[in-house]
């Protein structure tokens, strides 16, 4: 296990009065030094890469692909395995089109041979241990290269550098959801992992937003980056309060949820600047970045895309990541959908072009009087209810009905008890409110889709906006 990932576990396991001290102490420490070598040379590798062609990009990607699929071959006994069955060898792999003679790995499959999909020379790659969230049942864990992380985080800052934010010093604020273990803790924290003004997400009312706002106004931040929803209601109580920022950040960089027209417009009218808009999964398979003209591209450099329909029609992105070989996936079907785009881009960029990425698994709902996103009710559903249960649903989704009235719909799984049941449904009334009807039903069948919203809303667009004005 790499002494990265040991350090970010022990990191998040401190208490919080822990974290903030170490926070203060390591403040002064420039960000690449926090960062490392590894990432500095990727960074540069893909700042170079940027001007590429579309056929040097494919090149690239080939020779990693190559590598790629012998190194799985010979190391990885499931793949081993499948490429026998299969007739694929190493040598038959000549061209990007070659992966269609590879069938497909899901979820399902990585969690049943986890084992036979680790590397027999994992410990050489420096691998940390690394999961999904648990809201579409279990959690999914594998293995993730050092090497992997540092290429995926040069990624996202490269992608700040499309939006103008150069150089690895810049003043970063963070507005994501970093504070589940210290909901009710102060409103801002230093974050020493990342070398950034982090803010506490789960205060964002009025009175706390203010405060927010003055800290926001002090620090003068170059860039913001966060959930699109916790932008979204800070800049919304900014507008209701009459008050502005005193600077203008030269980016405003989301992620993690899916980014409505709406909640765009409000957050670049208040920070007044461009939004640029992130898409990756926890496995570092397939990353998606926007550039300044709105479009996004595919990061070619890190893993190959492709889109094929789907039992139910729909455009499914199936991912291989090219950094990976304690744990490599390739075929590996993500789970969203995109539409790609073959206009070329005004940026100039030659990386495949993304018209829109969908199925993203969060949305929001609103509850006393507050707006709770997707991510929110996952922090809360992995650290509060998922360990104390019996059994564990293999299909989870927080329905709001009506103002007040919720449903969560659970496909049962072998193992669960009523128990369970009750545990469920008052644990989601701590962050719904105590009065608020919250109902379980269990569904007949697994739901027929490839992709589900962790929370879905039932009320009317107009009902939403009434709501939401109301806050």
């Amino acid at each position: 296990m790499s002494s990265y990932s040991s350090s970010i576990r022990l990191y998040k396991r401190m208490p919080p009065a822990v974290k903030r001290t170490i926070g203060m102490a390591l403040r002064p420490v420039p960000r690449r030094v926090l960062l490392g070598r590894g990432f500095q040379d990727k960074l540069k590798f893909l700042m170079g890469s940027d001007t590429w062609s579309l056929e040097e990009l494919e090149a690239f990607q080939l020779k990693r692909l190559k590598a790629l699929v012998e190194h799985a071959y010979r190391n990885v006994p499931y793949y081993h395995d499948l490429f026998t069955r299969e007739g694929v060898h190493p040598s038959d792999v000549n061209s990007l089109s070659s992966l269609r003679r590879i069938p497909h790995l899901d979820r399902e499959t990585i969690t049943r041979r986890y084992a036979d999909l680790t590397s027999s020379d994992a410990a050489e790659h420096l691998p940390g241990k690394a999961s999904t969230s648990g809201t579409s049942g279990r959690p999914l864990r594998f293995l993730l290269d050092q090497q992997n992380r540092e290429m995926e985080y040069a990624s996202v800052w490269r992608s700040y550098a499309w939006g103008g934010l150069e150089g690895l010093d810049a003043r970063m604020a963070s507005f994501r959801g970093d504070f589940v273990d210290d909901q009710d803790g102060p409103l801002w924290r230093w974050d020493p992992k990342l070398g950034e003004l982090s803010f506490n997400t789960y205060r964002l009312d009025q009175g706390s937003i203010g405060r927010m706002l003055d800290k926001l106004n002090r620090y003068r931040p170059q860039g913001v980056r966060g959930y699109p929803h916790c932008l979204y209601v800070f800049s919304k109580a900014m507008e209701r309060s009459g008050r502005n920022l005193e600077f203008t950040p030269i980016l405003v960089h989301t992620s993690s949820e899916q980014l409505p027209q709406y909640m765009r417009d409000t957050i670049e009218r208040a920070f007044g600047t461009k939004v640029l808009d992130w898409y990756a999964q926890s496995e570092y398979v397939v990353s998606i970045g926007q550039c300044r003209e709105g479009r996004y591209h595919q990061v070619m450099e890190t893993g190959i895309m492709r889109v094929e329909e789907d039992a139910w029609g729909q455009e499914s992105i199936i991912g291989t990541g090219l950094w990976n070989y304690s744990m490599p996936f390739i075929n590996y079907e993500t789970g969203d959908v995109a539409m790609l785009d073959d206009a070329e881009c005004p940026c100039g960029r030659h990386h495949l072009a993304v018209k829109a990425i969908e199925g993203r698994s969060t949305d929001f709902v609103i509850a006393r009087g507050k707006t709770i996103s997707g991510m929110v009710v996952e922090n809360h559903y992995d650290k509060n209810i998922l360990p104390h249960l019996k059994g564990v649903p293999d299909f989870f989704r927080l329905v709001q009905e009506s103002r007040d009235a919720y449903t969560i719909e659970l496909f049962r799984r072998e193992g669960m008890t009523e128990e369970d049941t009750a545990l469920i449904s008052t644990a989601f009334r701590a962050i719904l409110g105590e009065d608020a009807e919250v109902k379980v039903r269990f569904l007949d069948s697994f739901p027929g889709q490839r992709k589900w919203k962790l929370v879905e809303s039932r009320l009317t667009s107009g009902t939403i906006a009434k709501l939401l004005d109301e806050e």
